[in-house]
């Protein structure tokens, strides 16, 4: 339970940090069977622009408790990453930039979901959107 509670901390703290950055728009969330994901735009003064992915899998464990047996979700790997493109070349992206960045997270979270990875394990690919502005990158900020 205690290990429960440290996780859901640590992932409201990731929530935290980018509630303090100018933050854009919100897609997600997106499940891949017992994995979840959602992303946030980062804006800044430049044309950049950021990506957050946030992702969690998790798996039902059977656990003992007062000599109960009880099922609960266990988190297996949680991760926050940064990833940083510039969109605004495409001129669709100005006028859809939720539709862009729900693409962006389709594709993401696919990704994410099908690996398992250590908690906190960003992965260094390059990713593009599977709606619209299909030619934009957006790579892991390092």
């Amino acid at each position: 339970m205690k290990l429960i509670i440290m996780i859901a901390a640590v992932f409201i703290l990731a929530l935290v940090k980018v509630s303090s950055a100018a933050t854009g728009i919100k897609v997600g969330p997106i499940t891949h069977g017992n994995c979840e994901c959602k992303g946030v735009e980062i804006k800044d003064n430049r044309t950049q622009r950021e990506f957050r992915l946030i992702c969690k899998k998790t798996e039902i464990k059977e656990v003992i408790e007062k000599k109960k047996k009880k099922k609960v979700s266990v988190v297996v790997w949680d991760t926050s990453c940064i990833y940083g493109g510039d969109p605004h070349p495409c001129k669709e992206y100005n006028k859809k930039q939720e539709k862009y960045y729900q693409g962006l997270l389709n594709v993401m979270s696919k990704d994410y979901c099908d690996e398992t990875l250590k908690k906190g394990e960003c992965k260094n690919v390059t990713y593009k959107a599977d709606t619209i502005c299909e030619d934009i990158k957006f790579t892991l900020n390092k």
